[in-house]
């Protein structure tokens, strides 16, 4: 889901701060009808394969309208070489082969496609949970198009739910079972590790249900059929 991008524009434009936009679960998503990715100084995608698009394997793009942060951008890719031998800056080998290229070229043509086909299946999902409000199903503010990299519900004993669904052959997952702020790394650094009650409580109750534009209707039917029965059970 799009961030409200105004507010923090006004910020940046008042005390001279740049934005760099975290896109890389957010392909195709928009913000009051503009695509996620231009509003700031620069935006950032993951091709990792599991996204909402792909290159057939790890990549990924950053998007800019400011030509000097894109010219630097450009050496910066290819270990700063301005030309072959001629290196003007520090930089690293991010280059993306051709092959990976061609792919992620190719399947941009279907990204609009595809995320029209994604929000389907949400609102597939969301009539299914309609019924039962313990649930808690994604929301989407009005000034937003969301491009839903996963569909998460929130649902208490999530455990007896998973473990229903994978009895029934169907796949779930938990994006993210372990919250940024109890990461190791995170003691490490401030020696510290946050209270976050609030979300410390939503971990436990988050589970990722299947989506995928190549889902089919015979697929999405028996996800709906597996969800009642379990539900009807509690």
């Amino acid at each position: 889901h799009p961030v409200d991008m105004d507010p923090l524009l006004e910020i940046a434009k008042e005390k001279d701060i740049k934005i760099i936009e975290d896109c890389c679960q957010a392909h195709g998503a928009e913000y009051k009808e503009k695509k996620v990715g231009i509003l700031g100084d620069i935006g950032v995608f993951s091709f990792f394969p599991s996204k909402n698009m792909t290159v057939g394997g790890d990549g990924g793009m950053l998007v800019t309208n400011n030509e000097k942060y894109g010219e630097e951008l450009k050496l910066r890719r290819d270990h700063g070489r301005k030309s072959k031998y001629e290196n003007e800056l520090l930089g690293l080998n991010f280059r993306l082969n051709e092959i990976q290229a061609v792919i992620g070229r190719e399947q941009l043509k279907y990204l609009e496609e595809w995320v029209e086909k994604r929000r389907e299946i949400v609102n597939f999902y969301n009539d299914i949970f309609e019924k039962y409000p313990k649930v808690k199903t994604p929301s989407e503010k009005e000034w937003a198009k969301c491009s839903y990299y996963v569909y998460t519900i929130q649902i208490e004993n999530r455990k007896s739910f998973i473990e229903y669904l994978h009895k029934e052959k169907i796949a779930t997952g938990i994006y993210y079972p372990i919250p940024v702020h109890k990461q190791p790394i995170i003691e490490k650094i401030y020696g510290i590790q946050p209270k976050l009650p609030v979300t410390e409580e939503i971990v436990n109750k988050i589970v990722s249900l299947p989506l995928s534009p190549l889902l089919t209707d015979e697929e999405l039917n028996r996800i709906k059929i597996s969800i009642n029965s379990y539900m009807g059970g509690i």
